[in-house]
């Protein structure tokens, strides 16, 4: 059981994305895919970040390396940004 005076507001934005990546899912099985390019930079893109922000909510990592992990998790959204834009061109 999880104590709820541990939970953070990170935790929560976790939750939240977790959530919204699903219902992204459910809308593209329910309303058909979009382009090959896009629903897959957006699959892969997603899951990435969820891997990075789970990784990222670990107690035990140090400082540096949070640090690290969190600029390889912005520097993968906007690699995942920039391919949608040129997609859209």
């Amino acid at each position: 059981m999880v104590n709820k005076s541990n939970l953070s507001k990170f935790h929560f934005f976790i939750q939240f994305f977790a959530i919204v990546f699903a219902c992204f899912h459910l809308y593209t099985a329910l309303f058909g895919v979009f382009q090959n390019m896009v629903q897959r930079s957006l699959h892969v893109g997603g899951g990435v970040v969820l891997f990075m922000l789970l990784s990222i909510e670990k107690r035990e990592t140090k400082i540096r390396k949070r640090k690290l992990q969190v600029l390889s998790l912005t520097l993968q959204w906007l690699c995942s940004q920039y391919l949608q834009y040129l997609i859209s061109l």
